[in-house]
Order: structure tokens, then C-alpha cells, then sequence
């Protein structure tokens, strides 16, 4: 009852200067590891000295993984390859020549080439209808849309990438608090040790506490387990197969705001996963209209000359080929690209309708976690760490119990951890938002920004 009642009294002091407050920086401790060691990579298994940078910075992060993250070459290339396609698709049909010889190998008079008649003619087809311009609108469509993929996906790893560096640099936080938390286990051991050794204590209470300190250990080497794996998954999303920076070094905690609605709304509006259904459309009517041009025959055109070995003269040829349109009129094709285009109309309505919902469900979970942060920051952390003081100290002097300590301990050691991972999913949803509307929530004008605990929401709904 105790312990409630510091807690309550605390978190109204500190509810006062929730301002000044607001603005303070946390530093995080990177882990010390030294510039090569013998590490365990998780990764295949294998051991390496590999620490290229001791401590790696979140520009140095997105730099790597932009040069190296194989998705990413993989779009490039496409890219490339479609360039070829619409070269290709933009080309007319080469000419054709045809070598023709009669009347030779014959009976009676035309065993021989005495009396053959020989033929060159070049043919060149004639595509009718603008098909060769549809087919390029066609492949210049789908380069298009390989280029709104290769920007998708150029946001998703970079997201993934600032999502999994400051998972790093929460995972580095919690080991250092879980390593506070064992020095103090330890010391809170030793002092009860002393006063049970004085007889102002019951020796169960020294059972108590080493159970405590076990468990503190226990917990700081889960922190240091969950680290070596959030270090891991960073090094696989820049690329690479084995560990290549000891620590990474950055603010996990700094002064959260969220931008108006509607400043992202129009980056969302221009986004590669909006207005690629508009290039999809155009794509999807081009290929409706190739198939209605398919009805038209194309015409061959053919011009050459025939010399005649028996009189030793030549004459001209010339010749016109235009398929009949009988029985195949196109009509399936042309069906089906009317369907398509149907399709693509309901697929961008559908696809614009569930982006903005995602886009507003973030938004949301993007406003909770500030406040959540700041109520943390403000009033509940230091509430819990002065309840927590005011209780260790008091025990010395046997104003408090056993249980009261620890139970103090536990709160505070759990309002950190709550800090903490407030912090993470903060920064998981940020770097989501950026990756949806491409807008960097920092470049928000200043004057504009929506602070954390005003309880704004940031624009129109």
C-alpha cells in the first residue's frame, strides 16, 4: 500500500514539468564489444572475427543495404530487361528474301536447268492498324510499372532496414537495463546479507534476495540472447551472411511528433503502390486496343524479278499477300482484353480504398504509440524510479519490508522495459509511414508539427 501510494504522489509531481520533460533526449548505451571478436553469427552456424564497423550508424545501415540487398539488384535488373523488351517491341519487321528456281530436275526437257526459271523477291509485311505503336505503349507501360517496383521495394528494405536498426539499438537498451537491474539485485543481496548477519532480518529474507539475483541474471542473459538475434536479422536485411558491426549507435528516445494527415495523404497520392494502378489501366487498355487491331490484316508486300534461262530475259515480279479474316476474327482475344480492363478499373478502386485504410490504420497506431511514449517519459517512469529510490533507501533504515522493495524494483524495472519497447514500435510504425507515403516525418515543418501530448491528431480524418 506503501509503494501505491509514492507511486500516485510521484506521478502527480512529475505530471507539472511534463513539458520540459517532453523534450528530453535518451542516450542509449551501445554494448561494449571490442573492434574483432570471436562472435557466433546465427547465421549458417558460423564463427567469425568480422566486426567491420565497431559501432554502425543508422546512414551507414541504409547505405549498405541500398548497395547490397539482393531484391533491390533484382529490381534493377528487371528494369534493364524491360528496357530491351520496349527496344524491341518498338522495331518493324525485317524484309524477307526468297530465292525461287523452276522447272528444274525434271523429264525430257527440264532434266537440267536448261529451261529453269529463277526468282528473287524481297517480302516486307505491312502491320496495319498500329500495332507495332500499341506494342510499344504496351511494353513502355511495363517498364513503367517495373520502376514503381523497383520504388517499392527501395522503401520496403529501407523501412525494413530502419525498423531492424532501432530493434537493434531497443534490444542494445534492454541489455543495459537488465545489467542495471543485476547490479542492483547484487547490491540489494549484499545489503541484505549484512543486515541478516546483524540479526535485523530473518535469514528467509537472504533466501529471497538470492532467488532475486538468479532471476536478474536469468533475465540479462535473455537481453543478451534477444540482442545477438535483432543484430543477426539486421545483418541479413543489409545483405550480408556473418555480422559485421559490434554495436550501432543512435537516439532511441528523442522528441516524438507526428505530421498533419493530410501533408502524408498527398505523398500517399503519389506513392508507387497509388499511381502504379493508373499505368496498369492505360497498360490493360493498350492491350484492348492491339487486340481490336488484331482484326485488321496485316499486308505483305513483295517485289522482285524472274530471269528465264531458255531466252536468256527477265521480268519483274510483284505480289501482294492479305490474310482473309474468315474464321478467326479475334473475337476471344478481344473478349478477354475488354474483361482486363474491367478488372484493372476494380483492382484500382479496391487497391486505392485498402491503401488508404492501411495508410489510417498506421496513422492511428502511429498517434497511440506518441502518446503512449510520452505518458511513459513523463509521468510513469519517473514516478517509478523515485518510488523506487525513496524504497531501497528506506529499507536500510528498516522503514520498508522485503516485499515492498521488491515489489518496487519490479515496477520500475518493467516500466523501463515498457519505456522501451514503446520507443521500438514508435520507430516500426514511423518507418512504416515513411515507406508508405515516402514523406520523412522529420522534414514536417516545425511550426506545423503536432506534438506528442497535445492529444492532436495531426489533420482532417
Amino acid at each position: 500500500m506503501k509503494i501505491i501510494l509514492i507511486i500516485m504522489m510521484m506521478a502527480g509531481l512529475a505530471i507539472l514539468p511534463a513539458r520540459t520533460k517532453s523534450q528530453e533526449r535518451v542516450s542509449v548505451p551501445a554494448v561494449p564489444l571490442p573492434v574483432t571478436t570471436e562472435i557466433s553469427t546465427g547465421i549458417g552456424g558460423v564463427e567469425s572475427k568480422l566486426e567491420k564497423w565497431p559501432v554502425l550508424t543508422l546512414t551507414q545501415a541504409l547505405q549498405i543495404v541500398l548497395s547490397k540487398n539482393r531484391e533491390l539488384a533484382a529490381a534493377r535488373n528487371d528494369i534493364q530487361a524491360l528496357k530491351g523488351a520496349r527496344l524491341q517491341a518498338g522495331l518493324l519487321p525485317d524484309p524477307e528474301l526468297s530465292v525461287e528456281m523452276e522447272n528444274v530436275g525434271g523429264t525430257g526437257p527440264y532434266t537440267g536447268t536448261a529451261l529453269a526459271e529463277t526468282t528473287i523477291a524481297f517480302e516486307q509485311l505491312i502491320e496495319l492498324g498500329g500495332k507495332r505503336k500499341k506494342r510499344f505503349r504496351i511494353a513502355d507501360a511495363e517498364l513503367k510499372l517495373a520502376r514503381y517496383r523497383y520504388q517499392s521495394v527501395e522503401r520496403k528494405v529501407i523501412a525494413d532496414a530502419t525498423a531492424g536498426f532501432f530493434d537493434v539499438l531497443a534490444a542494445q537498451k534492454r541489455f543495459a537495463i537488465a545489467e542495471e537491474l543485476f547490479r542492483i539485485s547484487t547490491s540489494f543481496h549484499n545489503t541484505v546479507k549484512e543486515r541478516v548477519n546483524a540479526g535485523k532480518v530473518s535469514p528467509v529474507e537472504e533466501t529471497r534476495a538470492s532467488v532475486v539475483l538468479s532471476t536478474a541474471q536469468i533475465r540479462l542473459e535473455k537481453a543478451r540472447r534477444k540482442l545477438s538475434v535483432s543484430r543477426n536479422r539486421l545483418a541479413a536485411i543489409m545483405g550480408g551472411n556473418r555480422l559485421q558491426f559490434g554495436s550501432v549507435a543512435g537516439e532511441l528516445g528523442r522528441t516524438l511528433s507526428v505530421p498533419d494527415r493530410n501533408w502524408l495523404l498527398q505523398g500517399l497520392n503519389g506513392s508507387p503502390g497509388m499511381v502504379k494502378w493508373e499505368t496498369l489501366l492505360e497498360q490493360s487498355r493498350s492491350k484492348f486496343l492491339l487486340a481490336k487491331a488484331g482484326q485488321v490484316p496485316d499486308l505483305a508486300l513483295s517485289a522482285g524479278f524472274r530471269k528465264f534461262r531458255e531466252t536468256d530475259d527477265t521480268a519483274y515480279v510483284v505480289g501482294v499477300t492479305l490474310r482473309l479474316p474468315v474464321w478467326n476474327r479475334n473475337r476471344g482475344r478481344i473478349m478477354e482484353a475488354r474483361s482486363r480492363v474491367v478488372q484493372a478499373e476494380d483492382r484500382m478502386v479496391f487497391s486505392t480504398v485498402n491503401l488508404r485504410f492501411k495508410f489510417q490504420l498506421l496513422y492511428e497506431q502511429l498517434l497511440t504509440a506518441v502518446k503512449e511514449v510520452t505518458a511513459v517519459q513523463t509521468s510513469m517512469l519517473p514516478a517509478a524510479r523515485s518510488a523506487f529510490e525513496a524504497v531501497r533507501m528506506g529499507y536500510r533504515e528498516g522503514k520498508f519490508s522485503f516485499i515492498e522493495v521488491l515489489d518496487a524494483q519490479r515496477t520500475y524495472f518493467n516500466v523501463e522495459m515498457e519505456y522501451v519497447d514503446a520507443l521500438a514500435r514508435y520507430h516500426r510504425l514511423k518507418a512504416g509511414v515513411e515507406a508508405m507515403t515516402g514523406r520523412k516525418l522529420g522534414e514536417w515543418g516545425s511550426h506545423n508539427t503536432k506534438n506528442a501530448g497535445s492529444g492532436e491528431t495531426g489533420g482532417g480524418k
